[in-house]
């Protein structure tokens, strides 16, 4: 149960906080807290933002569990992990870090070191809280619905090497030559969110929506090695897709989930297959294919219902436009457009 009671915000010094982690009053990372992703980057700039006294948002608490024996709670860090976390590492000197904009803390003047433990945080106490009650707030600070969309949160929690790179990759010339995506689109970080599941199902396979988005910018925060390797695989697709001029005949081919659906299985069969495929007749094939998908959604009952690809071009349309971002629609499409390449 709550206090009742609403948050409080006070100022306490950087040096108190650290101490409370160090001994143990203030529990960092409860089983709620997202992982450390933080890279060397982010944390030597983050360090660098302290050293000059410029201030960061306001942490939150909450009075955790009760040690009956001593009459002492433990505080729960609730938001501010990453933040705490790393400055700790950097005054215990921890060999991890790497500077380049800050310097270690042994290295610093005493002058500087007092102003260090000195720095003024925000701190919000959300009083005494239940674990579910902390667990519950947690996620509602961090909630799409109360404040980023999904993508947004992981581009701001993830600064790493691989949302780098699909964040450049976003930017090819391709995407942008192509107009696929629109400003709105860019402003929402839609093109952002394609180009990290669309490397994500290359690197591994079709999976439902977003959910092994986290995994793979967490796993590649650090390095991303297949980089090279990835842009190798897309440039030969993009490449074959504009060899074919497969957009002027067909708008659809350049709507995102059908576009996503050819680049991903002409990847699997140009790239890892290293099947031989014609550009023209590929074109002419998608192009007609394409056509009768779009009649059949502006026409349902034209003279396509007594053709024998009925069911294909049904089969392609109901995953095309209805749950597209679902596993299921993803395979349904690959499996259409996978036998349409290779046949």
């Amino acid at each position: 149960m709550s206090n009742g009671q609403s948050p409080v915000v006070s100022q306490r010094r950087l040096g108190d906080l650290l101490a409370e982690i160090e001994s143990g009053k203030l529990k960092v990372q409860p089983i709620f807290q997202r992982r450390l992703v933080w890279t060397n980057i982010v944390k030597d700039a983050f360090i660098d933002t302290v050293l000059r006294q410029y201030p960061f948002p306001e942490i939150f608490v909450a009075a955790g569990e009760l040690d009956e024996s001593k009459l002492k709670r433990t505080d729960w860090l609730v938001d501010g992990q990453q933040r705490l976390s790393t400055l700790s590492e950097y005054v215990k000197g921890s060999t991890d870090l790497v500077f380049k904009k800050s310097k270690p803390y042994a290295e610093l003047t005493e002058k500087q070191k007092t102003d260090f433990s000195d720095y003024i945080v925000a701190v919000r106490n959300l009083g005494i809280r239940s674990e579910e009650e902390v667990k519950e707030i947690f996620s509602r600070i961090n909630s799409a619905d109360y404040s980023l969309k999904k993508i947004e949160r992981l581009n701001a929690q993830y600064s790493g090497a691989f949302k780098r790179f699909c964040d450049e990759l976003s930017r090819h010339p391709f995407f942008i030559s192509n107009k696929v995506f629109s400003a709105v689109a860019i402003r929402r970080m839609v093109d952002l969110d394609f180009c990290i599941i669309l490397v994500v199902t290359m690197l591994s396979t079709y999976f439902h929506r977003d959910e092994k988005n986290d995994e793979y910018l967490a796993r590649y925060n650090d390095e991303f090695p297949d980089a090279v390797s990835i842009i190798s695989r897309l440039t030969a697709v993009f490449d074959f897709i504009t060899g074919m001029a497969l957009f002027e005949k067909s708008a659809r081919a350049k709507k995102r989930t059908d576009l996503f659906t050819l680049i991903v299985e002409l990847d699997a069969l140009l790239n890892q297959k290293k099947t031989p495929l014609d550009p023209d007749k590929v074109s002419s094939k998608l192009a007609a294919f394409y056509t009768s998908v779009d009649q059949r959604f502006s026409e349902p009952e034209t003279e396509l219902s007594r053709r024998a690809d009925q069911a294909v071009v049904d089969k392609y349309l109901k995953a095309a436009t209805k749950a597209t971002n679902d596993r299921y629609s993803r395979i349904a499409r690959a499996e259409v457009v996978s036998h349409l390449l290779a046949s």
